[in-house]
Formats: structure tokens, sequence, C-alpha cells
């Protein structure tokens, strides 16, 4: 099994994009210690101070910065559906100081977090275009002391909170539904607005950005006792804290759907992946002795699984990437739909398809119904098990479509553009959203993400099942906290 990012120890938290608590100087360098590699580029005189609230700290001189370059964060690790920053500052004066600054291609002001020269604080993000999403100020402004800040925004929840100390100085809806600018392009900086104004001037400690909206409980936690001792599970014992990625019932924070097939309740097949996104079976969709590993589900024609796709939380929907990886053992060939989901627009944003013309069919678009990629491939057999795997990752610009762990058709993305972000008019397994392309046959091991797999995990997943893979990554020591176990068979 390869050791991918939302897999590798080296990641402390799949929604932690970075973290200085500034112990580690190297040269002209400030070590970045989220694991993802985002070290900061010494500008001016940023040096090392011994007064820290937790060991160490940074000295800013005016005019002096960290330089993340922007442009090559991943798209993936940019904060677009939520954004949390969080640190510790004490500043020399009272005046307009950035603690963080970046800005997109389109040259939108994505992000304040700042010290207010007329004696507040302020956190604000944009949408593409420069849409203000919110635009809060609040709290006392107060230099030559420690004073924790705490901005946090969620999309999903529609609201915006600025903390001070630990305590909620002020909070906005959100002005707009759409997503923050989701490129640093021109670039990222910690100290320092890109145009270089707002220059932070003092001490800083424990600076962490997530691409999640945090709690109010996890930004005292965070103040009091630092981000390390917060992340320790064994500290922390993180499910109290209803984390949705580190989560002990989440198994994997990219995993959206996993149906195993093997518990129905009632009219409803249980969904696995720990998100709680159970298939209402609509007509007759039964248990199956004859799956690949262990139970399947018989999915007889015009009969599926109805997701609830509206009310599929925004931060579950896969934008910058998908794979959808099954079982199935068709019982003609014919367009089958293995899944299908359409959003507000009406754009048909997925098509995982056993087709008549004798192939498999994986697309994606984006909004508006651009096509991303379309690809044709493999060889559609009735009455035997086929392994199907479509992968796609917007940083790489590249969709694959596997069939029994073989490539059998690429892509080049067409377009650079995300895949639609809602499933407003509906999701479902085993059928389109109008009726038309009905799976008819057994289906096992369905499990949808929200990255592109790699060809060597496929596989892994093909011959051993997702819930032994997953299992087996922890097992090797590749998981930074425990996801649980997914079934006992």
């Amino acid at each position: 099994m390869p050791t991918v990012e939302v897999f590798s120890a080296d990641v402390l938290d799949p929604d932690l994009v970075l973290y200085f608590d500034y112990e580690d100087f190297k040269g002209d360098t400030v070590v970045e210690k989220s694991g993802r590699g985002y070290d900061g580029a010494i500008n001016g005189k940023v040096t090392q101070s011994n007064d820290g609230k937790f060991g160490k700290a940074a000295h800013f001189v005016a005019g002096s910065f960290l330089d993340l370059d922007g442009p090559n964060v991943k798209p993936e690790d940019i904060p677009t559906e939520g954004m949390s920053i969080v640190a510790w500052i004490y500043v020399e004066a009272i005046s307009d100081m950035a603690v963080f600054n970046a800005r997109a291609g389109d040259s939108t002001w994505l992000v304040h977090p700042e010290a207010r020269g007329e004696g507040n604080y302020r956190w604000l993000n944009r949408s593409p275009g420069g849409a203000t999403i919110f635009d809060i100020r609040g709290g006392d402004n107060k230099a030559n002391q420690w004073q924790h800040y705490a901005g946090t925004f969620s999309r999903a929840d529609g609201l915006a909170i600025l903390y001070i100390n630990g305590k909620n100085v002020g909070e906005e809806k959100a002005r707009i539904g759409t997503p923050i600018a989701p490129d640093w392009d021109q670039g990222a900086r910690v100290g320092y607005n890109i145009d270089n104004n707002r220059p932070l001037a003092g001490l800083m400690d424990d600076l962490n950005v997530w691409k999640r909206g945090l709690t109010e409980e996890e930004v005292n936690i965070i103040m009091n006792d630092g981000v390390e001792a917060f992340l320790a599970v064994e500290a922390h014992e993180f499910p109290l804290f209803e984390m949705q990625t580190a989560s002990a019932q989440v198994l994997d924070p990219d995993l959206v759907l996993y149906f195993d097939y093997e518990d129905f309740d009632g009219d409803t097949v249980v969904e696995k992946s720990g998100h709680g996104y159970d298939g209402a079976i609509n007509g007759t969709v039964t248990q199956s002795d004859d799956g690949k590993f262990g139970k399947a589900a018989l999915f007889a024609a015009s009969s599926f699984l109805d997701l609830d796709g509206p009310n599929v939380n925004t931060e579950d929907i896969p934008t910058e990437g998908m794979s959808l990886v099954a079982w199935i053992n068709v019982e003609s060939v014919t367009d089958m739909a293995i899944f299908n989901a359409r959003a507000g627009d009406n754009t048909w944003l997925v098509h995982p398809e056993a087709r008549g013309d004798g192939n498999y069919r994986w697309l994606n678009r984006s909004p508006g119904g651009t096509t991303i990629f379309d690809i044709r491939g493999g060889e559609n057999k009735a009455n035997e098990w086929i392994h199907y795997a479509g992968t796609f990752s917007r940083s790489e610009g590249l969709a694959v479509l596997y069939i029994n762990g073989e490539n059998v058709g690429e892509e080049a993305a067409r377009v650079g553009t995300p895949i639609v972000g809602d499933w407003d008019s509906g999701a479902r397994v085993g059928v389109n959203i109008d009726d038309n392309r009905p799976f008819t046959g057994l289906m096992d091991d369905f499990n949808l993400w929200k990255r592109g797999l790699t060809e060597e995990e496929v596989n892994d997943i093909m011959n051993n099942g997702l819930g032994t893979s997953l299992t087996a990554v922890e097992a090797r020591g590749k998981l930074a906290t425990t996801w649980g176990k997914l079934k006992a068979n």
C-alpha cells in the first residue's frame, strides 16, 4: 500500500494546512510542521525568540515576513469550504498588522486576519471575483501583551466567528453561498500583505491554518494547550469534539461513501464511511450471499439507493478530485449507471457506467455543464465480476479509468475548473437521476472518494477490499490516528 497524504503519519491532520510553532529555524527558513512541507522563506528580519507562549516564538521586524510560495501550494490544500486561522500574537503597537495574507490569481484579497489600527481585530474571507463572504471587526487590540486570535468560517454552516482570547467577539452569517477563492497564485505570506502593507511588528507563536471551521471548544483547547496537545488523541480523546476528519467514526477524511452491502436495515442499506449517508432502497435491492467480499447487493432493473443528495454536506462533495470504485456483475451489456449525481444547475456531474456499446465510461463535469473529461474504454462483460475504478485529480489534471486494475484509458483535464460542488438535484446508486441507465445485477465494495486514488491504491482495494486495505494501512503504522475498523467478516 502506498504512503499517501491522507494515510501518512507525517500529516498531522487532514484539515491542517499550515502550522508554525517557531521551534525550528534553518538558515533563512522557518520549518512548517503540518507535514505538508510549506516551509516559510524569511524575507527581511524574522528571528527566533525564547519568549513564546509555548517554547519559542518568532519575532517580526516591521516589513519582514515568511513567504509561503503561494502559487505552488496544492489546490487540495487551499481552504475553500471553510477556513480557520489561529495564532498567539504580541504586537508592539496599535497599527494595522497582518497575521497572514493570501491573494488569488484574479487579484482577490481572499483572507484578512488582522490586528487593526482603530483598536480592534478583523476577520474576512472573499470568493472569486472579490465578493465578500464576511467581514468581522471586534475585540480590543492591545499592544505589548499576548493576545490569542482565532477566526473561523464554515461554508456548510454559513457562519464566521472571530474569537479573541477564546471569547466570541463577533460573528456574521455568510453574505453569499459561494466558496472561498481557491488559489493563492499571487502569493501567501505570514506577517505582511502581498502588496507590502500592514506589516506585523512583534512576536507570533503557534500559527495554524485549517481548511474547516473550528468549534469554540477546539479554539479554546488550542489556545490553552497548543496545537500538538490538541492533536494528541490520548490527551484529548478527539471524538468528544466531533471533529469530522479526526472522528473515530469517519474511516478516512477523503472517503465520502462506502457500501460493503453487509448490513441492510429494513428499507435502508447502511453506509460505512462514517458520514452516515445510508441508502434508501427504491424498488427491489436485496442482499446476496454471492459478493466478492461477503455479501453483495442485487439490483433489479430501475431499482436504486437514494442518497438524499441535497442534504449531503458541502464539505463531503468531491470538487478537487474524485474516485469511484466498485465490483460489478451486470446481467447484460447495456447502459448501466453505477452511481449518478446531478447539480442544482442541472449539470450531470459524474457518469461511472457500464455501456451498451461494449465498454465502460468515466466522466466529470464543472458547473454549467463543462466536461472536464469523458473516458470510454475496456470491454464490458456480462455475468462475471468486473472491477471498475475511475479516478481524477484536479491538481494533477489527469483522469484514469481502470478495469480489473488495468489502465484502459486516461485523459488530461480539458479545463482547470473544479467538479461542480453540489448534488442538489439528487444522488443515487444504480440509476440516473432521470430514471435512465438502470443497473441490473450485483454490486459489491462500492466506495467514492474526494481525491484521485493511485493505481497502487486501486489495485490494493480491488484485491483486498476497502475494509482490509484501510485496516492494513493502520496496522503498518501509516495513520496518525486510529480511524476505526470497518467490518469483521
